[in-house]
């Protein structure tokens, strides 16, 4: 069994080109900053709405089991 936090993707929008990079969840949970994938800007993540978005998300997610075939 594998975690969907590590293959669920959500969008995170650059503020310096306009971008938006799908990163995996498991990117975003722990860290304050990625780097934009396409401009290499770093993006803020660190905010109380990120934290609280991610934090559902994981939830959410937990409760998801994936099965190999």
């Amino acid at each position: 069994m594998s975690s969907p936090v590590f293959f669920f993707r959500v969008p995170v929008p650059c503020d310096s080109c306009g971008q938006k990079d799908l990163r995996p969840v498991s990117d975003l949970v722990g860290n304050d900053m990625i780097a934009c994938s396409f401009c290499g800007t770093a993006i803020d993540v660190s905010s109380k709405e990120w934290r609280t978005f991610l934090s559902q998300t994981v939830e959410a997610l937990g409760k998801i089991t994936i099965t190999p075939r």
